[in-house]
């Protein structure tokens, strides 16, 4: 209930002061995002002021769709921590062209977060895999998590550990795997695409100290895809349509 009330406030006031400009007309609002030192992603309540709403609430597409007059939401999560990221709020809904060409559409009907699996994989060449049923997406965190067997492939890759907090070669990145995390393409959320693929430039963060850093984790159970998934591409939650995109 309390989430719900959150929620209610973001459409209500979040979405936003610069409303005020904007009625009237179609144009988008765009929020810059703020990473904090927990790794939480969060935009402002309202422009201008020091309240923040965690990233994740925009996820909640059933509330948001039925209180805001938005029709899409598009996250900007970037590569670079010295570069800002932003959500967009916007009043058109995605085009067919953006369902054909540019994304990976899944359908999502209360919540943008869960994506229906058949199998994820670690490829450099070959590919080794293991069947998996579904994996949550989690902007809450950064972290992807992964299988046993997944993860200590990439840990042998990445040369890596635990006891070394997870910090490796930065000279390494161009030459470790991609995370492949193939869509059950049978099941009827699925649009277009066979598989969302996070490569090492977003799954490794370079700190502001200059190391670089594994934002993959081991996990039995639910798999999770953390933020790191979308870095450097567009992330958008069609609130409109009731589907969710990942910019291939």
């Amino acid at each position: 209930m309390l989430r719900l009330l959150l929620l209610a406030s973001v459409a209500r006031a979040s979405l936003y002061d610069a409303q005020q400009p904007l009625r009237g007309s179609n144009l988008d609002v765009v929020v810059p995002i703020k990473l904090d030192e927990n790794l939480q992603y969060s935009y402002p309540l309202k422009s201008g002021k020091s309240e923040l709403i965690a990233l994740d609430t925009l996820q909640e597409v059933a509330h948001l769709e039925a209180t805001t007059p938005f029709s899409s939401i598009t996250i900007n999560v970037p590569l670079d921590l010295k570069t800002s990221g932003s959500v967009t709020f916007s009043h058109n809904a995605s085009s067919e062209s953006d369902q054909v060409d540019d994304k990976i559409w899944l359908h999502t009907s209360v919540l943008a977060t869960t994506i229906p699996l058949d199998h994820i994989g670690i490829r450099k060449g070959g590919m080794i895999t293991m069947s998996a049923n579904s994996v949550w997406l989690s902007l809450d965190t950064p972290y992807i998590s992964l299988p046993d067997s997944i993860f200590n492939v990439l840990l042998q890759a990445a040369n890596t550990s635990s006891e070394q907090d997870f910090v490796l070669d930065c000279d390494t990145v161009p030459r470790l795997p991609d995370l492949v995390f193939g869509l059950d393409i049978d099941h009827s959320w699925t649009l277009a695409g066979d598989e969302v693929v996070v490569r090492p430039e977003q799954y490794v963060m370079e700190t502001e100290a200059g190391k670089c850093v594994l934002l993959a984790r081991r996990r039995r159970g639910l798999q999770r895809l953390g933020w790191a998934a979308i870095r450097g591409r567009e992330f958008v939650i069609d609130l409109a349509g009731q589907k969710m995109g990942f910019e291939s």
